[in-house]
C-alpha cells in the first residue's frame, strides 16, 4: 500500500500522536489523565478522566463519517454506551457565537490545524469545566437531552411483528441528564 492511498492511517496516527503530545499535557495541568488510548487504520480515539468528568476526542476517516472533522466530547459519567451519549456534550455547545465548524481534515497535514483549533476552543470556552465548575456545562447538556427521544428498542411481538417500544435504559439516562 503506498502512502498516498493509507493517508487516513498516516492521520489518525498522527492525531493520536499530536493529542498525547499537545492536548495531554495541557490536560494534564487540570489533573486529566489519559483513560483511553486507541488507534485504528482509520481511526483515532483517546480520553482523559478527572474524577468523573472526562474529555473524549476522537476521528475517524470511515466514509459514513464523512465530512472528517476532530469531535471534542465534554462529559461527566461512564464513558462506556449508551450513558456517554447522555452524559456528554460536544465542546461546540460551549463555544460562544458565532460558532466555526470545526476544522475539516481532508490529508495529514490538517491534523495539526484542527488540534490547534481544539486546543484553543478547550481553553477559550472550557476552562471552567476543567477547573471543576461544571454549571455551564450541565446547562448545555440539559438544553441538549430535554427534548430529545430515549432510545427505541424493536423486537417481534407474539404475532411476528415488530414494534417498538422505548429502552428503560435510556429513559433512566434521558431522566438523569436532562436536569441540572
Amino acid at each position: 500500500m503506498s502512502p498516498a492511498s493509507n493517508w487516513p492511517g498516516i492521520a489518525a496516527e498522527r492525531f493520536a500522536n499530536q493529542c498525547r503530545e499537545i492536548i495531554a499535557p495541557f490536560l494534564d495541568e487540570y489533573g486529566f489523565r489519559c483513560v483511553r488510548d486507541h488507534v485504528t487504520p482509520n481511526s483515532a480515539s483517546l480520553s482523559f478522566a478527572n474524577g468523573d468528568r472526562y474529555l473524549a476526542l476522537s476521528l475517524s476517516f470511515d466514509p459514513r463519517d464523512a465530512p472528517h472533522a476532530c469531535r471534542v466530547i465534554l462529559g461527566e459519567g461512564s464513558l462506556e454506551m449508551p450513558e456517554c451519549d447522555w452524559n456528554g456534550i460536544g465542546l461546540w455547545r460551549l463555544v460562544d457565537e458565532p460558532r466555526t465548524n470545526p476544522v475539516e481534515i481532508k490529508g495529514i497535514d490538517d491534523v495539526d490545524s484542527a488540534l490547534a483549533e481544539v486546543l484553543m476552543q478547550l481553553q477559550q470556552a472550557a476552562p471552567d469545566f476543567l477547573r471543576g465548575d461544571v454549571r455551564r456545562f450541565r446547562a448545555a447538556r440539559v438544553e441538549q437531552n430535554k427534548h430529545r427521544e430515549p432510545y427505541t428498542i424493536w423486537a417481534l411481538d407474539d404475532a411476528g411483528k415488530y414494534v417498538s417500544r422505548p429502552d428503560p435504559a435510556s429513559i433512566v439516562l434521558k431522566e438523569r441528564y436532562s436536569k441540572p
